[in-house]
């Protein structure tokens, strides 16, 4: 079982999933912020 590193919480896996896999579903879930970034970084990158 992984653990986040945002909150702490053990996330969840099924037998058949990666631990990559639920470790993005718990990210989308609780931690969206994350997931999608400060526009701030992407428009630097692109530059």
């Amino acid at each position: 079982m992984a653990t986040c590193k945002t909150c702490g919480k053990k996330i969840r896996q099924p037998k058949e999933m990666s631990v990559g896999a639920a470790s993005r579903i718990h990210y989308w879930k609780f931690h969206r912020d994350v997931m999608l970034g400060s526009s701030k970084k992407k428009t630097k990158a692109r530059r």
